[in-house]
């Protein structure tokens, strides 16, 4: 229901308007030429003549032939004059018809084209962002090179590690062997000073 509302206040497109006009006024022309084609018909019928023709010569009756043509060619005239004028106006209507569809036309032209960049600019937006996230990702070959870097360089460090844990135990091990010798050192001492003192008290 809203959406109807707001079509209805939707102004209307003045070519659109326009064609609707002229469309119903080459109707209108078409119709009053059709309305008004009997009366532009040639009567049909034989040429009868007065009562009083009986008395005339050839001079009455050229001038009475010059009248009848006289008055058939006026009544030609008007009929073309008439009939021109209702061509004229039908071609006025069709032609500002035709006018009208070609503006409506070139306008709906402008806006398809207008759409048509703006959603090419989209478009090329997008694929510029992809572009710019492609560049930022690893390749298959940077990606495995750089892991094939951090494995090296993590068993390098499990080497050194390794290493310095072999040094560390083997220190340890000679610190722990001069304390024993120091300690069985001490005993020897202590036994020997145990000795002489049993020996030389006596």
């Amino acid at each position: 229901m809203a959406r109807g509302a707001a079509m209805a206040d939707k102004p209307e497109d003045s070519s659109i308007r326009e064609l609707r006009e002229a469309s119903q006024e080459l109707k209108d022309a078409v119709a009053f030429v059709r309305a008004h084609r009997a009366d532009w018909a040639p009567q049909q019928g034989s040429i009868t003549l007065p009562p009083e023709a009986t008395g005339w010569n050839f001079t009455t009756f050229e001038k009475y032939i010059n009248q009848r043509f006289g008055d058939l060619s006026l009544q030609l005239r008007e009929r073309y004059e008439a009939q021109q004028t209702g061509v004229t106006a039908a071609l006025a209507a069709a032609e500002k018809a035709v006018n009208a569809a070609l503006i409506a036309a070139e306008k709906a032209v402008d806006k398809a084209e207008g759409a048509q960049q703006l959603r090419n600019e989209a478009q090329n937006e997008f694929r510029k962002s992809l572009s710019d996230l492609s560049g930022l990702m690893w390749t298959i070959k940077e990606g495995t090179s750089m892991v094939d870097a951090l494995r090296r360089e993590l068993i390098i460090t499990i080497d050194g590690a390794a290493r310095r844990i072999n040094v560390l135990e083997t220190a340890n091990a000679n610190i722990q062997g001069k304390i024993w010798g120091v300690s069985a050192l001490f005993a020897i001492v202590a036994l020997m000073l145990d000795l002489s003192v049993r020996y030389f008290g006596r």
